[in-house]
């Protein structure tokens, strides 16, 4: 499974390859700001990532977020910025899986952590969510356009699968993307059922599954307590492609929406 995602990063990669990155603080890229307000260089609120040019590679410290930067950037600011960040590509190195190098990103990351830490961030990412159409592009669109609308889409269920921001959710949160996520993996089933399971729904089927572990539903619980595959998929991998395990997940999730709607 994880051979065939990869792919995706490849173009990704190489772009970031194709120039050596001066090792610079990202603190230091800031330092002029206009006027002398930390924000004022955001173009419509987002966090603008250096071009590099030459010298040495720094990746983690070279494109982190000004630590100023976090102090005043909206939620909306900063999801669309953490979307952006230049380095996601790295997840693909962590052995175990994407979530554990989602993992291994926030803990080089600033923006990751701040973006966990704000009290309205799931509710952005809802409302990101569901405003990224998977199917809103047109003929004129590249291989590697479309690719990046996967992307996209899989990084905010990577985010919403994210135990602190799970355990902030409302109900009311949570009964407003689960039918999303049903909605997309039915209209996928019927446009596309020969297509390979795109990498958005992998994420989506991995979000519920935390949603539902991290809520401790009992029906859920009883399944992974006993099967290490769906230990391994919503603890390390971030992605869930097993037919099996996919099935259990779609169950669980219409009645686990029954519950929440009954409360």
């Amino acid at each position: 499974m994880k051979e065939l995602i990869i792919s995706i990063f490849v173009g990704l990669i190489l772009i970031s390859c194709k120039k050596e990155i001066p090792t610079k603080r990202a603190e230091d890229l800031s330092a002029n700001t206009k006027g002398g307000t930390p924000c004022a260089n955001l173009v419509d609120g987002v966090y603008q990532y250096s071009k590099p040019d030459t010298g040495t590679i720094d990746f983690f410290e070279y494109d982190n977020l000004p630590e100023e930067i976090c102090n005043c950037i909206t939620t909306e600011g900063l999801v669309e910025t953490c979307l952006n960040y230049p380095d996601w590509f790295f997840i693909t190195f962590e052995d175990k899986g994407f979530q554990s190098g989602y993992e291994v990103l926030r803990n080089n990351f600033r923006g990751f952590k701040v973006l966990e830490k704000r009290s309205d961030a799931a509710n952005v990412l809802i409302t990101k969510y569901k405003l990224t159409d998977p199917y809103g592009y047109d003929s004129t669109w590249s291989i590697n356009q479309i690719g990046s609308l996967n992307l996209k889409l899989y990084y905010i269920t990577i985010f919403l699968g994210q135990d602190s921001i799970i355990k902030k959710e409302t109900k009311e949160e949570k009964t407003e993307i689960i039918p999303k996520f049903l909605f997309r993996y039915n209209n996928f089933l019927e446009r596309e059922q020969d297509s390979v399971f795109p990498l958005y729904l992998r994420g989506a089927f991995f979000t519920i599954a935390r949603m539902m572990y991290f809520d401790n539903y009992q029906p859920f619980i009883a399944e992974y307590n006993k099967n290490v595959d769906l230990q391994n998929a919503i603890n390390y991998s971030g992605t869930i492609d097993n037919p099996g395990l996919k099935q259990l997940i779609i169950s669980w999730t219409k009645d686990y929406l029954t519950v929440l709607n009954s409360k």
